[in-house]
């Protein structure tokens, strides 16, 4: 007979015991190591791509800056940073819209 099969509980419960502590010590380690940080990120693509999404809310609207905003108002002398009496039109046609909040991502 086995010698695992006959063991007592007690026996059977610190070999799993340690058999954890050695996974996990070890999966540590590679995690500090950076190995498992491409398969770490691979599993969260996953996840997100697997989340069903919720339907969009018609009170958020995102106000974009992109390159061609900036190639424009370059174009009129405003170069970047943009000085913040350029924003003050957003805020005002948000504020029309009764916006409760408006937020730059600077």
């Amino acid at each position: 007979m086995n010698s695992f099969t006959t063991a007592s509980p007690r026996r059977k419960t610190a070999a799993g015991v340690l058999i954890l502590l050695l996974a996990w010590g070890l999966t540590l380690g590679l995690d500090l190591a950076g190995i498992l940080a491409h398969y770490s990120l691979k599993t969260l693509d996953l996840l997100y791509k697997s989340a069903p999404l919720s339907p969009a809310s018609g009170q958020v609207v995102v106000v974009t800056v992109d390159q061609p905003d900036l190639d424009f108002f370059q174009k009129q002398g405003i170069s970047w940073p943009w000085p913040r009496q350029l924003y003050a039109p957003i805020i005002e046609f948000c504020q029309r819209g009764r916006a409760q909040a408006v937020i730059f991502d600077v």
